[in-house]
């Protein structure tokens, strides 16, 4: 019996010489700082949402929303074809009397000037008008900003954290 104890005695000063070289961090010692990784993600999260919502603005969205809701379709003619500006397009439409005009980008369609083309138009800002369906292009729209300012945020956070901005490894 007396072995086993004084086994144990022995063992005992090994591992206060661990605990003493290794430093234990208690939940005291983390309380004051984040996690890096709940760091990490918070950043790539408010910088993704940053991202997609200045892409989709720029992409004219907030109209597509609007033409969503409140858009009335009617027929546009193709007007003018500009291949070489980005393949868009100039068209026209009518609303009680009044001519207005649009452009938009066809990418590889056949279509030639003179041609018919379903146009939404807002029923409260007749001069706001899309080709097409706004509800299927502000879905594709709001997913494609998405996409872009996850990975573009991504990429971001990763250089970040690579040089160590965001504390030690």
């Amino acid at each position: 019996m007396q072995s086993i104890v004084s086994r144990l005695e022995l063992d005992m000063p090994a591992h206060s010489e661990f605990v003493e070289r290794h430093e234990v961090k208690t939940e005291a010692d983390l309380s004051g700082a984040p996690p890096r990784f709940a760091l990490l993600i918070a950043v790539w999260l408010i910088s993704t949402a940053a991202l997609a919502a200045a892409i989709a603005e720029g992409n004219h969205y907030g109209d597509l929303r609007i033409l969503a809701k409140t858009g009335v379709m009617s027929s546009g003619r193709v007007e003018v074809l500009e291949p070489s500006n980005h393949d868009r397009l100039v068209y026209s439409y009518e609303v009680a009397g009044v001519m207005y005009h649009g452009y938009s980008h066809i990418g590889e369609h056949n279509i030639s000037v003179g041609d018919t083309l379903p146009v939404f138009y807002s029923s409260e800002t007749p001069s706001l008008s899309t080709l097409g369906d706004p509800s299927r292009s502000a879905t594709g729209t709001l997913i494609l900003a998405i996409v872009i300012g996850a990975v573009v945020s991504a990429l971001i956070v990763f250089a970040l954290e690579r040089r160590g901005l965001f504390g030690r490894r």
